[in-house]
């Protein structure tokens, strides 16, 4: 009986379904500008006035889709734009966007062929962290909830060759969260084929690794050194002097590792990529690009430019916030969507190669976001992406013999890390720290969001990271004294 209700395609969507209602009835949530929020305040004044709006801009223009949609049904239904409407709105419109998105991404399980014991896995490590169980429905008006959704229709349709779906989603995706209409041109440039991996030749590795370094060395010294930039914005953490240079060790090494994704020797072939590249495809992402920003400059009529969002102020923010403190970036993404940041750590090598089995453009659109938004520490930017890697994760576990009592390990696991059951108590007349950030019990809702968090609140995540990890290597793998090397123990 619970087999077969697990089974289902309803049971976790229910599941969450419950969860929200139960949370946005009864949770606590953001009392900042009568719950709308920083961000949220300029997303509900789009929602009230559209396109003549004061808080539409270069940045907020590209997000625009979830209050334009809510907008539309406000209006048809009569209903008063206030902001306990606009925030319940939005609540139950993240919660109908993950649902949607848990639901599809059963049916990802089921054309990948996953048993139902990492399916199950599956939506405990996809769920039960504190971006789905808290921070959504604590600070619901945003566009993270539909950036989620989104992701996962454009892996869902990418592995089915559903291509005009893919395109629909490219353009929704394009004026909810950017990098999805980036990531959106990509997998339609290469749509999903099944790919032998035949690994490149380690002098060909170590190449793209120090070529990998070399690019974050000369970010770190012109932004750093050059530039002599500390901080972003105001209330954030600042770059800690005293532990830079171990900070940009800690960089160097995840730039290191980042070109694994390459490793496949048919990428260094050129016959391959002349029978991958389309005319076709690559005029079709044209016309898409093209589209969008003739739609966005249509709309965003004022020219008003946003402030830090262009590329170059992605980089920065990319090599700064990756160095304020030690290994801040992938400690901040494990705090925040739990289990699966940790496992893609310990499984990276294994994890590169499940990237690959489809063609070049789930790898290609897995590597440029890492590079892009990696190693920003505001994890919720990476929401779109968060599904592709859980899939990835559980695509290599899924090769792995696991006893029947691991997921419940991972499931307490999750839940305690998820802070789902930690009270914030928000106080909107809250101060801040010797440090300049956010102060307790302020700094419970800020320890969240990165660049905002204090020097402590980064030891604790730090410290759980390395644990975390610990505790997977000493599981996954033994350790042969001989040959000095960590080898797989189940496969």
């Amino acid at each position: 009986m619970l087999r077969k209700a697990l089974d289902s395609p309803f049971f976790f969507p229910v599941l969450y379904l419950v969860w929200g209602i139960a949370y946005i009835a009864l949770g606590e949530k953001l009392p900042v500008n009568d719950g709308l929020g920083w961000d949220g305040l300029r997303y509900a004044d789009i929602m009230i006035g559209l396109d003549s709006s004061a808080a539409i801009d270069s940045y907020r223009v590209m997000r625009i889709f979830p209050s334009t949609l809510l907008h539309g049904i406000f209006s048809v239904f009569g209903v008063a734009f206030s902001p306990d409407n606009i925030v319940l709105a939005f609540g139950l419109f993240n919660l109908l966007c993950i649902v949607t998105g848990l639901f599809f991404l059963k049916k990802i399980f089921l054309h990948l062929g996953l048993s139902l014991r990492t399916q199950v896995l599956g939506f405990v490590l996809i769920i039960f962290n504190h971006a789905f169980l808290k921070f959504i429905f604590y600070y619901p008006v945003l566009t993270d909830a539909a950036a989620f959704c989104l992701g996962v229709l454009l892996l869902y349709f990418y592995l089915k060759g559903q291509e005009l779906n893919m395109v629909l989603v490219t353009l929704i995706g394009a004026f909810t969260q950017p990098l999805l209409f980036y990531l959106g041109l990509v997998l339609l440039a290469f749509p999903s084929q099944r790919e032998e991996v035949r690994p490149a030749g380690t002098s060909i590795q170590r190449l793209l690794s120090i070529v990998s370094v070399l690019f974050i060395g000369a970010c770190v010294y012109y932004y750093i050194f050059s530039q002599g930039v500390v901080s972003e914005m105001e209330n954030t953490l600042k770059l800690d002097q005293g532990l830079l240079w171990f900070s940009i060790a800690g960089i160097g090494i995840l730039y290191w590792f980042l070109p694994a994704l390459l490793n496949n020797a048919e990428l260094f072939r050129a016959s391959y990529w002349l029978r991958k590249l389309s005319i076709n495809r690559i005029l079709l992402c044209f016309f898409l690009l093209l589209c969008v920003l003739l739609v966005s400059h249509k709309i965003n009529y004022r020219n008003v430019q946003g402030d830090g969002f262009g590329t170059a102020d992605i980089l920065r923010s990319t090599t700064l916030q990756g160095l304020t403190e030690p290994l801040i970036a992938p400690s901040a993404h494990a705090f925040f969507f739990g289990l699966v940041i940790v496992l893609m750590i310990v499984f990276w090598r294994s994890f590169c190669r499940e990237a690959f089995a489809f063609g070049p453009g789930l790898m290609l659109s897995v590597l440029l976001a890492f590079y892009l938004f990696g190693n920003i520490n505001e994890s919720r930017r990476l929401i779109c992406l968060f599904p592709w890697l859980a899939v990835l994760v559980l695509r290599v576990l899924d090769k792995q013999t696991l006893p029947s009592w691991f997921t419940g390990i991972v499931a307490v696991l999750s839940l305690v890390l998820s802070r789902a059951w930690l009270r914030i108590g928000y106080d909107i007349n809250g101060g801040l720290d010797a440090a300049g950030t956010m102060d307790f019990p302020n700094q419970k809702f800020f320890m969240n969001l990165g660049p905002w968090m204090s020097k402590e609140m980064w030891q604790l995540q730090f410290i759980v990271l390395l644990g975390c990890i610990l505790l997977a290597v000493l599981y996954f793998y033994k350790f042969d004294l001989k040959r000095l090397k960590f080898s797989r123990r189940n496969s």
